[in-house]
């Protein structure tokens, strides 16, 4: 038994959200198939699974994608930049916010942002 950790992302497009985090988070793809793939960072694994195509077509993403800001989990990865994060993510769909949450104390660097899909996440820069 393994004590990696993971978490299922379900998308309409996995291979542009595939694309998405490992542009971001700076990650390869460890696993992928025509329905699911997997990022490994250190011991969480990130399993992103398509959504069945019946499934999919009562789901809309808009353009620009509207947040889902109301959901009960949001991760939060580790980055080595956060402004090459920030850039990475406009070019491939998604948003990373101007500023860090309010909430946060001046040492820390946390941003929150979004996917080409919507989905909320949050990035720390370490030192």
């Amino acid at each position: 038994m393994t004590d990696r950790v993971s978490a299922v992302l379900v998308a309409q497009d996995m291979h542009k959200l595939l694309e998405f985090y490992c542009a971001v988070l700076g990650r390869h793809c460890v696993y992928r198939d025509a329905y699911h793939a997997v990022l490994r960072c250190g011991v969480f694994a990130l399993d992103i699974h398509q959504m069945p195509a019946h499934a999919a077509t009562d789901v809309r993403v808009e353009s620009p994608p509207r947040r889902r800001d109301q959901a009960a989990l949001k991760l939060s990865f580790p980055v080595d930049s956060i402004a090459r994060a920030r850039k990475v993510a406009a070019e491939l769909g998604g948003q990373l916010d101007p500023a860090p949450p309010r909430w946060v104390v001046e040492q820390q660097k946390i941003c929150d942002g979004h996917d080409p899909e919507g989905n909320v996440f949050q990035l720390r820069e370490d030192d």
